[in-house]
């Protein structure tokens, strides 16, 4: 998971927000990225996916309760257990797990200070496809 070392924000708002602000929402791609890793099969539990979790639970609002732990702990086992892979919701498996980590992720965002809006989700989608697009290709076995 590359993403934590590239990502630039390109939302104006944002980059003229707080540090933290930033920080959040490139801990929310990293995040997103592991969702579109999903729609592919098992995420690998990388030390990016762990540190981006981690952050998100230390900087988010919590009420010293048990359930605070849920959304966090729910993201990681949804996202890392072996499963059919979610893309287009092709089995019941594969449609509770993507809406799972989308209910996790709307409820991290929101702890963590940004509400998980539509206009924000496609800001976060966008800043992902630019760093997927800016990822080295791989060489094609004819090219090797």
């Amino acid at each position: 998971m590359n993403i934590s070392m590239r990502l630039f924000v390109t939302d104006a708002a944002l980059r003229k927000g707080d540090p933290k602000r930033q920080l959040v929402f490139k801990a929310l791609c990293a995040l997103e990225e592991a969702v579109r890793e999903a729609e592919r099969g098992k995420v690998h539990p990388s030390l990016g996916l762990r540190f981006a979790l981690a952050y998100l639970y230390a900087v988010g609002e919590r009420r010293r309760e048990w359930f605070d732990r849920q959304p966090y702990v729910e993201f990681w086992q949804l996202a890392t257990k072996e499963d059919a892979p979610t893309r287009g919701g092709q089995t019941m498996a594969g449609s509770a797990r993507l809406t799972g980590l989308t209910s996790s992720i709307n409820a991290i965002g929101r702890a963590a200070g940004i509400e998980i809006t539509p206009d924000v989700g496609q800001k976060l989608r966008r800043a992902v496809d630019q760093v997927d697009s800016n990822k080295p290709k791989k060489a094609a076995s004819s090219d090797v």
